[in-house]
């Protein structure tokens, strides 16, 4: 047992080696694909292993949703037996041999049957939400991915065209020093993108015009959360709140006398009986109530349980909408000051642009590359805003 255990473990780390070195030099080789925005969203719902699990758990909850019926049909099972003596095995016949086939037939309890649709309903809307959060989680690092690459480039190609003619021996180090930083977050860049894809060994280059431009400077002014922002974050809380009730109900209703109904089923076909039909006169019913009663306390500690935890999860809900409310009420904050930051900047580097100040050609020159550096980094922090708006704006998801 424990060698073939060995085998099997050597023979699954050769092939890993085997796939390491063939990813290797596939990356090695520095073949690179261009790859554009739409297509990138495409391959991302199509291949990442997130969204692909989360499209499988939807399908699952959905049988279980719609054929809920089926636990009700009769699951037929066949039956053989033999009843002979020791001395008679070397006469043994077909005769010998009982068979039967039984069909079972299932009553459903309309109680907890509901509660199961309930419950099974439930489960498939949470799924479904869930699974949207995640996907757009998904295309906003895609999204962020793609401009990052951007601007590493123009990064790239300003350190290019700004350094000395002859620069000095500090300034060239620094310069190569620099580009190998930046080739690095490229790789690294490229990198992600094949995780994420699923698509190991492809070196893609984002084609970042291609993607769309991002811009709430005027639109999220207007939103209201719950009403045309983040609908989708009150559902899955509401979802929370439902499930906790629903237990809370299941264990309440455990008060109440249980009913049971059941059958008696005889075999559809027995071999040894001349009639090989189902015989109706045969098939009984029994039905009953049951109450059991609880002198430990446990059942009332129970139900308290379930009342104190739906009272916490609503409570847990009202502290995160009030956390939620008031970093809404940040980020607007925040978007108006940078929105301010940013003119100011971009004043300052139409005049630095427009006047000569007499200084030296460097002075300048340094001047201008901080106005540049002070606008670019407003722009990303502006872009990572945006970003957070557009998870959550439903209009660009529905």
């Amino acid at each position: 047992m424990a060698k073939g255990l060995e085998t099997r473990l050597a023979e699954h780390q050769e092939r890993n080696a085997a796939d390491s070195i063939a990813l290797l030099a596939a990356n090695r080789s520095g073949e690179t694909t261009s790859l554009d925005w739409d297509s990138a969203v495409r391959m991302l719902a199509e291949r990442n292993y997130g969204l692909v699990q989360g499209r499988l758990r939807i399908e699952q909850l959905r049988k279980t949703r719609d054929e809920q019926w089926k636990t009700w049909l009769p699951r037929v099972a066949a039956y053989t037996s033999l009843q002979t003596s020791l001395a008679q095995l070397g006469d043994l016949s077909f005769s010998d041999l009982n068979t039967s086939i039984i069909a079972p037939l299932t009553i459903p309890n309309p109680l907890t049957e509901r509660a199961r649709a309930f419950q099974n309903a439930l489960s498939y809307l949470e799924a479904q939400d869930s699974y949207q959060l995640t996907y757009r989680r998904q295309v906003s690092t895609l999204y962020r991915l793609f401009s990052q690459y951007e601007s590493t480039l123009a990064q790239a190609a300003e350190s290019d065209l700004s350094g000395d003619t002859v620069p000095s021996i500090n300034v060239a180090l620094g310069q190569l020093e620099t580009r190998a930083s930046q080739r690095d977050s490229l790789r690294s860049i490229q990198s992600s993108l094949a995780q994420m894809l699923n698509m190991p060994g492809h070196n893609f280059v984002p084609v970042s015009s291609s993607r769309p431009r991002l811009a709430y400077e005027r639109k999220f002014r207007s939103f209201v959360p719950g009403k045309n922002y983040a609908q989708l974050a009150m559902r899955l809380g509401a979802y929370q709140l439902e499930g906790a009730l629903l237990r809370e109900k299941g264990i309440k209703l455990n008060r109440f006398p249980s009913f049971s109904l059941s059958g008696s089923t005889p075999p559809v076909y027995d071999s040894r009986r001349d009639d090989t039909y189902l015989d109706t006169e045969r098939i009984f019913l029994f039905g009953g109530l049951s109450k059991s009663y609880d002198f430990t306390g446990r059942e009332a500690d129970t139900i308290e349980s379930a009342e104190q935890n739906t009272a916490f999860v609503r409570d847990a809900l009202r502290q995160r909408l009030d956390q939620e409310t008031r970093e809404w009420i940040r980020l607007q904050n925040r978007y108006e000051q940078l929105l301010v930051r940013r003119r100011l900047v971009e004043e300052r580097l139409d005049v630095v642009r427009k006047t000569k100040s007499g200084g030296s050609a460097a002075t300048e020159l340094e001047s201008l590359r901080t106005a540049r550096e002070n606008l670019r980094a407003l722009r990303q922090g502006q872009e990572s805003l945006d970003l957070e708006l557009w998870v959550w704006d439903e209009s660009q998801w529905n």
